[in-house]
């Protein structure tokens, strides 16, 4: 790899300021592109991730509230009393906190945004 890239930047030297100007504009317009699709990904895997993760936590807040309601009540979903083997005070009933609201997922995201706009520059400088 490192072999190709040095003679590369050789026969980059020896063509004229113009083709050097453009073979390395491509270059860094191919390692953008890369880049923000990559960032593009991760973006949207987390995105996913928090999707995830707050559906987990309105099943726990769910459970932590059946299971609240059972201590008060003494009696299971199914109807029947609990029958506990030890008798003491009972625990205060704490309200879990509310569920955060989800994050808006924006259709554009910034670094999109920035790739187009490079793509649109790089592709009026290749027509002029």
């Amino acid at each position: 790899m490192s072999k190709e890239f040095a003679d590369f930047m050789d026969r980059l030297r020896e063509e004229p300021l113009e083709e050097q100007i453009n073979e390395i504009s491509d270059i860094l317009t191919k390692v953008m592109a890369i880049v923000v699709s990559a960032i593009d990904d991760i973006n949207m895997k987390m995105a996913n991730l928090e999707y995830q993760f707050s559906n987990l936590q309105g099943d726990q807040t769910r459970i932590v509230q059946e299971i609240q309601q059972i201590k008060a009540t003494g009696v299971t979903p199914s109807g029947k009393p609990i029958v506990s083997p030890a008798t003491g005070p009972q625990a205060p009933i704490i309200k879990p906190a509310p569920k955060p609201a989800p994050r808006p997922l924006t259709p554009m995201s910034a670094r999109s945004a920035i790739n187009s706009e490079l793509k649109a520059l790089f592709s009026r400088r290749k027509k002029s």
